[in-house]
């Protein structure tokens, strides 16, 4: 067995256990009313979502959206992401951290979930788990998304979705500090 293996359940096991706990899960029926009186017929899906919702690792807030996160509760299953996950936790020194990365950035996980996920799977592999039994068994985690967008077509009364107020939007933040005369202390 791979010494990082070892060492990632031993660094895990280190954790407090309330960080390790798994999330609650959540089953409810959604139910999306989004828009004001004037959009009632909206209906945003997977065909038209990126035209109102706009990720933030590749977009810049515009002037009166708000910052809107979802969460849900997901599966980790069999496919590539699994797959290199667990290539990440047997064979490569320093793979854990990769694989947490891996678990936030790309699976969308919690920070607490994107632990608690990769220690369950180091542990049972570490229990004698092929990878194969590992990758045929589902891990469920937490994955939250965060996405600027109008206020008016964020869900409302929506379980899966909260609201975060932007203030000003970074861009003019940044010109702010940058036409403010800086002070001197002598």
């Amino acid at each position: 067995m791979p010494d990082e293996l070892n060492q990632l359940a031993q660094n895990l096991e280190e954790l407090p256990p309330e960080f390790l706990e798994p999330a609650p899960v959540q089953h409810v029926n959604m139910t999306v009313a989004c828009g004001d009186e004037e959009e009632d017929d909206l209906v945003i899906d997977e065909k038209n979502f990126d035209q109102y919702f706009f990720d933030v690792r590749r977009h810049e807030p515009k002037d009166g959206q708000v910052l809107a996160r979802f969460t849900a509760v997901a599966d980790l299953v069999e496919g590539d992401m699994k797959r290199d996950l667990i290539y990440l936790l047997r064979e490569v020194k320093g793979g854990g951290e990769s694989a947490q990365r891996v678990m936030r950035k790309l699976g969308g996980a919690t920070e607490k979930d994107s632990y608690r996920v990769l220690k369950e799977m180091g542990l049972d592999l570490l229990s004698g788990m092929s990878k194969e039994e590992v990758m045929a068994k589902p891990y469920t985690y937490q994955c939250e998304f965060f996405y600027y967008a109008d206020p008016m077509h964020v869900p409302v009364n929506d379980p899966h979705w909260s609201v975060i107020r932007i203030v000003k939007a970074k861009k003019e933040a940044s010109e702010e500090v940058k036409n403010e005369p800086a002070e001197l202390n002598t």
